[in-house]
């Protein structure tokens, strides 16, 4: 047996590289080495592994005998192949693995999938697994460490590149070699190469084979023997394989594994040490970069790499990738082990491959980039594909050629299908990457096309249904937003998209950011040319809606009068919209307590509706309710039952029996004879709602929730507390379902279910839903907004039922400060505070107090309803009951009598409150 020939030097080598100019420097950073690696090599003190013997024949474009690299012995051998001796060549064990790389010293974290695999491929021999993800996500790494994990369990280790046929078969000549199965160097038959491996796995055991970088499941199943005894680990981009193999999606590092990798990677943390070791000021600063980088271990370790290579801090570093991202995301480094590709290197080459095979999927793929990552619908997709440009459209517009689109972006993983949600999803560096290399130009097309496909997809929220894809379609608004701002993008489609988000953002409660839209639809229809400004009444509106809404009743008025044309009554009529705006001012003239200024605006509004659209349309509902509770706070029984008689003839015809819009007039009808003591009326009433509602029991979406609410409350009215409680949960079910837990119909849900408790005696629930309630409405608006006031007036009479004096008068006194601040001293909702908190004093024996507050409450109501008003005797009936407790006769007499005659020329003599009275004054005269 000959002796191995020893290493010497190698002139081939050192001459190749001279000829170039190239200094053993520059050769080290082109192969990723360092310069003493070189020198050695060329001074034959060692020699190239497998792995840099491939590497420098592709980077010199000679052979490995061209370039000195093989041992003398095999370099004088010039035998040609014969057939290999399939018997020796299965008998034959190498005496180690092929393993072309070291153990990453930096490897950090990936524990659950290292174990999943590792329990997977033991579990099943027979099967193939693949890590799948995007290029730099960590798939070779997770590898190399599981071989370096768990090399014990095997025999015997091959790792072979596999992203071509030329490339596989060059490493498995290599293997050939370097385990020496063949004492034969030059191999002439192509295909040589890979059968003698397959033929070698089909009759040896106890090995693994790891194929990196697979992209033609085709040449793995060619390679691959039938039958095999050992496991089979693939990586791949591609996030499928069909059978070939089971996928296992390789995700971005946890935000804690990420800080670790950079800060090890950097050496600002020693591989052993724990991050409690070093500076909370490193981590959080590391945490930010982190964030920016989104867990891509080749954008972590490209960072690492230059705060180590500059010598800059954390923070530098990040001022730095904020300003030039692009910049540092393309610098691999000198040190990059297995990936010589930088992330934007990595990126652009699949953005070239989608371009070249698949174009159209490259469009679509810039569109997503320019939506949030997590947010791409395919019904945005649909809807607004009209305004995506031809392409797009034409594609999206074919179902079977928009999922050969995906498809061809899936094989890469630069697009990720959630078919279950059917959304799609890019990671947020595969968007970094491709918006920075976009034109200017580009860009703002791209802007364009998204801000109109937003706004075509995003629906009126006129069902449930328009309901969900608006919430759905949010996302993209909020992403619209912004890049009209930083663009000051001009044009209808931006402001047409933002009115339509901010008119949804009121229903859904958002009142802020519904102002702050309108608001902005407001700039840019103002710096529109004329030719093509449209009518901007309906922003005007919705923007008032939203300053009531938020209790900025001034700015909602001031709103209201801009969205009112200059000109005459046939001016007002051809704009549909008017009798909105006068509906609108007449609420909040209502709210306020301006009666006579209500019914004026109110009774304009239903006459603009009633001259365009006629007399019996469902249009009316709105503004008869209205008219109907403006007469019920005025104690204008008889017209208020009137409004709400016609508002349920015109639903009968209009909408039916079954609809929630009858359901709510009938419920609100039986309110009103309920306080009126028309118990008769009530009763039929009560019945036929009951009736109705069993009709639409199914139905349970948020347009039956008025009439659920008011039905709760007549049963509740007659004692049947269970009852009231079913309905009046169930919409408070719809309103969290529909609206979530911020939004004043879920508040006010609560209130009315509060009621029910308290009139139960129920006072420890009521006064928790109260608070519920209070907080609600305080996280959305402010603690001084009039809706918090109407919680702690709840309360304080919650909590004076409970005897808890102090806790009531301190609410009432709140709630009486925030309805004087919003509204003015003389506002009903202000009096009545005072009213309750007198009745507060007057079971605690305070008389003076009681009879101040008292007294200034019935001066307040002369002031704002007039002698003659219900409000004013209940104000006289309050004082003749505390004078009474005091034995004073006379007073007591005086203010009853003035409660009576004020109560049967307002109410009847057969209300209950006029009866009430009369017991009163009976018990006086006895």
């Amino acid at each position: 047996m000959r002796k191995r020939a020893v290493p010497g030097p190698k002139p081939r080598l050192r001459a190749q590289r001279l000829l170039r100019h190239w200094s053993q420097q520059e050769l080290a950073e082109q192969l990723g080495t360092s310069v003493v690696t070189i020198n050695r090599w060329e001074r034959g003190v060692t020699a190239p592994s497998p792995y840099f013997r491939l590497k420098l024949c592709s980077l010199f474009g000679k052979t490995a005998s061209e370039l000195g690299l093989l041992p003398d012995e095999l370099e004088l051998e010039k035998a040609d192949i014969a057939s290999p001796d399939e018997s020796a060549l299965a008998a034959s064990t190498p005496s180690q693995g092929f393993l072309p790389f070291r153990r990453n010293p930096f490897f950090t974290g990936r524990d659950g999938v290292l174990t999943q695999l590792h329990t997977l491929l033991q579990k099943n021999t027979a099967q193939i697994y693949a890590l799948s993800g995007l290029g730099g996500i960590g798939k070779t790494q997770i590898a190399i460490e599981y071989v370096h994990r768990f090399r014990h369990a095997y025999q015997t280790v091959l790792w072979l590149r596999a992203e071509s046929y030329d490339v596989l078969s060059a490493d498995c000549l290599l293997f050939i070699k370097h385990s020496g199965l063949l004492k034969i160097i030059e191999v002439r038959q192509a295909e040589q190469p890979l059968e003698m491996v397959s033929f070698w796995l089909s009759k040896q055991s106890g090995w693994l084979l790891v194929l990196d970088n697979v992209e033609d499941e085709g040449l793995i199943e060619h390679f691959l023997p039938p039958f095999y005894a050992g496991h089979v680990l693939l990586t791949t981009r591609t996030q499928t394989l069909g059978p070939l193999a089971q996928m296992i999606d390789v995700k971005q590092m946890t935000q804690e594994e990420s800080v670790v990798l950079l800060l090890r990677r950097a050496k600002l943390l020693p591989l052993q040490a724990q991050l409690r070791d070093i500076s909370p000021e490193y981590i959080r600063e590391a945490n930010e970069i982190c964030l920016q980088l989104a867990g891509v271990p080749l954008a972590l370790d490209q960072a690492g790499a230059y705060i180590e290579e500059t010598g800059c801090s954390l923070s530098d570093y990040l001022a730095r990738y904020q300003r030039r991202r692009l910049s540092l995301l393309d610098r691999r480094g000198r040190w990059h082990m297995q990936h010589p590709a930088s992330v934007v290197a990595t990126i652009s080459l699949c953005m070239e491959r989608i371009e070249q095979s698949f174009p159209a999927a490259a469009e679509l793929l810039r569109c997503c980039i320019f939506l949030p990552v997590e947010s791409i619908s395919e019904e945005f997709l649909m809807r607004g594909a009209a305004a995506l440009g031809p392409i797009l459209a034409d594609m999206i517009g074919d179902p079977l050629a928009l999922d050969e689109a995906i498809a061809s972006l899936r094989t890469l993983s630069l697009l990720y299908r959630h078919a279950a949600a059917r959304r799609l999803s890019v990671h947020s560096l595969v968007q970094v990457v491709l918006l920075d290399m976009l034109s200017e130009e580009e860009r703002y097309v791209w802007i364009g096309r998204v801000v109109g496909a937003v706004q075509l997809a995003f629906p009126g929220a006129r069902t449930v249904d328009d309901v969900q894809i608006c919430e759905q379609l949010l996302p993209l608004i909020y992403a619209c937003v912004d890049y009209i701002r930083q663009r000051k993008l001009i044009s209808p489609e931006s402001a047409q998209l933002l009115h339509k988000a901010g008119n949804y953002l009121l229903l859904r409660g958002r009142y802020a950011h519904a102002e702050e839209f309108l608001q902005q639809a407001l700039i840019i229809y103002q710096q529109m040319p004329a030719t093509v400004k449209p009518d901007i009444a309906p922003i005007y509106n919705d923007l008032g809606l939203a300053y009531e809404a938020q209790g900025k009743y001034q700015q909602a008025e001031a709103a209201y009068e801009q969205a009112l044309p200059p000109g005459d009554e046939e001016q007002l009529l051809a704009t549909p919209v008017m009798s909105d705006i006068f509906l609108n001012i007449g609420r909040l003239a209502l709210q306020q307590g301006d009666y006579t200024r209500a019914e004026k605006e109110l009774a304009r509004a239903l006459d603009l509706k009633e001259q365009r659209l006629g007399c019996e349309h469902a249009a009316l509902m709105p503004d008869l309710h209205l008219l109907a509770l403006l007469y019920y706070q005025q104690r204008k029984y008889a017209q208020s039952e009137a409004s709400l008689q016609r508002a349920i003839a015109i639903c009968q015809k209009a909408l039916g029996e079954a609809h929630p819009g009858t359901l709510e007039s009938y419920s609100n009808l039986t309110l009103m004879y309920s306080v009126e003591g028309k118990y008769a009326q009530a009763q039929e009433l009560y019945q036929q709602t009951v009736a109705m509602l069993a009709s639409i029991c199914g139905n349970t979406d948020y347009f039956t929730l008025s009439g659920l609410r008011s039905l709760g409350l007549v049963y509740g009215l007659q004692g049947k507390y269970s009852q009231a409680e079913t309905l009046l949960r169930q919409a408070l079910a719809i309103c969290q379902r529909t609206f979530g837990r911020l939004h004043s119909d879920t508040a006010e849900a609560l209130s009315n279910l509060a009621l029910i408790y308290r009139l139960q005696g129920g006072y420890e629930r009521a006064a928790a839903l109260l608070q519920e309630a209070r907080q609600i409405y305080t996280e959305m608006f402010t603690a001084q907004h009039p809706s918090v006031a109407g919680c702690q007036y709840a309360l304080g009479i919650v909590y004076g039922l409970q005897e808890k004096y102090e806790a009531a008068q301190e609410a009432l006194r709140h709630a009486h400060e925030i309805y004087k601040r919003a509204f003015g001293p003389p506002h009903p909702e202000a009096v009545e505070c005072l009213s309750a908190l007198g009745v507060i004093y007057a079971v605690q024996a305070k008389y003076a107090k009681a009879e101040q507050l008292l007294l200034q409450a019935l001066d307040s109501r002369m002031h704002s309803v007039g002698s003659a008003h219900a409000d004013v005797a209940n104000a006289c009936y309050r004082l003749a009951t505390l004078y009474l407790e005091q034995a004073k006769y006379d007073d007591a007499l005086l203010y009853g009598q003035r409660a009576l005659h004020i109560y049967e020329q307002a109410l009847g003599k057969d209300h209950p409150q006029t009866l009430e009275c009369l017991q009163l004054l009976d018990k006086l005269c006895s």
